[in-house]
């Protein structure tokens, strides 16, 4: 599960995502997921004001009509995402690699 919170620690997201290691209740490994295995965040459409993702690597993601309104994202690697209808007011962008340019989304 990936959780997403504000930058107040209150949780605004729960994304499910496989783990990579399952533990039963003893603490006994159960199954590993290989570690290079890399997970598709789906983040259109959704409200992540205030949302904590300094240094996410949120490279080739798609923010369509994302409401990062006051997020933290210095650090985040954004480069290749489509930025396309986000709301970036007040987001600390501060040593992110941000797009250029936006483009709309090739289904719209």
């Amino acid at each position: 599960m990936v959780v997403i919170k504000n930058i107040h620690g209150e949780v605004i997201a729960e994304i499910e995502v496989p783990a990579e290691e399952i533990r039963d209740i003893h603490g006994k490994l159960v199954k590993v997921i290989p570690a290079d295995r890399t997970y598709d965040l789906y983040l259109s459409f959704m409200d992540l004001h205030e949302a904590d993702l300094r240094g996410w690597d949120l490279s080739m993601e798609e923010f369509i009509d994302t409401d990062l309104t006051d997020a933290d994202l210095s650090g985040a690697d954004m480069s290749r995402s489509s930025i396309w209808s986000a709301r970036l007011d007040g987001a600390n962008l501060e040593g992110a690699d941000v797009p250029m340019r936006s483009h709309r989304p090739a289904f719209m």
